[in-house]
């Protein structure tokens, strides 16, 4: 099946369509308003798939298989995933039925269920997610005030704002990122702990989008200074400390897209100076770092007039090097990746089924791995989180039947054993 870019990436997932994929909003969302309550649980649907969601990969060996993600309204998409061990996960995304909602789903070790979301307008949707531990996490997205121009309804206000929202172990709280410029949008979150966290993201100005970055500190987020120029975003960060993260994402050089990515240091970001082997278009999506020394960045790239090719860059603490992915079929991309040490890293995508790519690295290297597409109708990973070198978690979204436009949150676990009989 062959596909084409039409939207742009965010951390850590898509918000385009490649093919069949839905378009997510293209603007973004600043907190002056209540947040209200919904209890998702109450309108948790599993859709019946042709191909039923409990898919063992057919390998001998180890390899990813597919666990019940549960879906909230007609569809579901999950974007992003934090997992502080292989018992503990929690992963974010957005339903789409009346209006488009955020949903947190956890991970117990053995199933999936819903947890009480806050909705603080009338369209709203996380994008990423990081835990520093088993209670506390943060969640970033975007969000549409909503207008009520009638007794019970409802419609969006068309101005969009930031959302962070915090989770004490016990529940969900809004907290106000925030507001530079217009439509700030934030995309990628990394907590080292409970008083730390950094988000990333973009906001639009009269000259286009530019980066934004933001800090908490267990009380309030506070907007850092980014150094880049006009025509650039932040798709995702990773931090390994107060004083060390890395923040990842596209700039424009003439009419060329580059990737981007800026270092900061406890007291200012700087730009790093980063590869662009395609001759058309270079972006990074995603961004681990196990140490301030040993850095992977994810993404893709495309030559004039070519399908986009599978991207990943490392970082030694003094440069980037490209590294040697593999691209499936001839085309796709990597949304995501997570390290657990500074010699395990696993990156997440999509190949030119389009199904799930997931690639190990080794080295300078990668090598694909097995996953398991829950149908034919095509299937994607937006997010991935490895505690450990030998526990993951993927999500993203299944398309349940050809042109539907029903899509079912989707989640895979690694590894797990092979099929007896293999």
């Amino acid at each position: 099946m062959a596909g084409r870019w039409i939207g742009r990436h965010t951390g850590g997932h898509v918000v385009a369509r490649w093919v069949f994929l839905i378009a997510g909003m293209s603007g973004v969302v600043g907190l002056g308003v209540q947040a209200n309550s919904i209890d998702l649980v109450g309108s948790v649907t599993t859709p019946t798939l042709p191909d039923p969601l409990s898919t063992v990969c057919q390998v001998a060996g180890p390899c990813w298989s597919v666990t019940q993600a549960l879906n909230a309204g007609s569809s579901a998409t999950l974007t992003g995933v934090s997992c502080t061990s292989s018992s503990l996960c929690l992963a974010v995304g957005y339903s789409e039925g009346a209006g488009t909602q955020p949903i947190v789903e956890e991970w117990n070790g053995s199933s999936w269920s819903m947890m009480f979301a806050l909705d603080p307008g009338y369209t709203a949707r996380f994008n990423g997610i990081s835990c520093s531990s088993a209670s506390f996490c943060v969640a970033v997205g975007s969000f549409q005030e909503a207008l009520n121009y009638g007794p019970g309804e409802y419609t969006g206000t068309g101005i969009y704002q930031a959302l962070a929202e915090e989770w004490n172990g016990s529940s969900w709280s809004v907290t106000n990122p925030t507001e530079p410029g217009t439509s700030p949008w934030l995309s990628g979150v990394s907590c080292t702990s409970s008083i730390d966290c950094v988000a990333v993201g973009n906001f639009s100005n009269t000259a286009g989008t530019e980066t934004l970055a933001e800090v908490w500190d267990g009380v309030s987020w506070s907007m850092m200074n980014t150094p880049t120029t006009n025509n650039t975003q932040f798709n995702g960060v990773s931090c390994t400390s107060s004083r060390f993260c890395v923040a990842t994402g596209l700039g424009a050089s003439g009419s060329l897209q580059d990737t981007l990515a800026a270092d900061w240091d406890g007291t200012r970001w700087s730009v790093m100076t980063t590869t662009n082997p395609g001759t058309g278009g270079n972006r990074l999506t995603g961004v681990s770092c196990a140490a301030s020394a040993a850095c992977t960045a994810v993404g893709d790239y495309y030559n004039y007039y070519g399908p986009h090719q599978a991207m990943a860059e490392a970082w030694d603490g003094a440069s980037w090097t490209t590294m040697t992915t593999q691209t499936p079929g001839g085309q796709g991309w990597l949304n995501a990746v997570s390290c657990a040490s500074v010699v395990s890293c696993v990156g997440v995508g999509l190949d030119a089924t389009p199904s799930p790519l997931a690639e190990q690295s080794l080295g300078l290297m990668w090598t694909t791995m097995s996953t398991a597409a829950p149908n034919s109708y095509g299937s994607i990973f937006n997010g991935v989180s490895c505690p450990t070198s030998v526990f993951c978690m993927a999500v993203g979204t299944s398309n349940v039947y050809p042109d539907s436009g029903i899509i079912q949150a989707l989640a895979e676990v690694y590894p797990t054993a092979p099929s007896s009989g293999i």
